[in-house]
């Protein structure tokens, strides 16, 4: 794919992941900025998202570094899923804080795609970092594949 290709495929999935309907928008997650080489992205401790004792729940911070990992890796023109993770929870959001994700590739492999996140706090205390290791499947690199229409949506040259 060429570089104008996967910013091509980088801002649609950053236009959909706001929209109603998808996973992204019912958790509260936000995304800024995507790449091949990573992303950032927010989320807001709300009532819908904090467990009983009102700190973020730790499915949160997974969901939010996952979802940037695999939107990042899909940036090589290939659908990519996780084949495995690990978290480490080191500190928790309140009730009302924002928290900022960032993502970033350690290895683009053929097959086998390496993320590390690191979730940080309003103060900037790291709060969780994870390691992400994706599965390419789907088109070979260098074709262009984007994300199905939706309906009414255009495609914009």
């Amino acid at each position: 794919m060429t570089e104008t290709e996967m910013q091509r495929l980088a801002d649609l999935m950053l236009e959909r992941s706001g929209k109603p309907g998808y996973f992204s928008s019912k958790v509260g997650n936000r995304y800024t900025e995507l790449s091949v080489e990573g992303g950032v992205g927010y989320v807001t401790a709300t009532r819908d998202n904090c467990n009983p004792l009102g700190i973020l729940h730790g499915g949160v911070y997974y969901t939010l570094m996952d979802q940037l990992t695999g939107m990042a890796a899909g940036c090589t023109g290939r659908a990519a899923v996780t084949l495995d993770a690990n978290i480490s929870y080191l500190r928790s959001a309140r009730l009302g804080e924002t928290v900022r994700c960032e993502v970033k590739a350690v290895r683009i492999g053929r097959n086998v795609l390496v993320y590390e996140g690191k979730c940080f706090g309003e103060d900037g205390t790291l709060q969780a970092t994870g390691q992400f290791h994706l599965f390419a499947t789907g088109a070979a690199a260098g074709q262009a594949v984007l994300p199905p229409q939706e309906p009414g949506e255009t495609e914009q040259s």
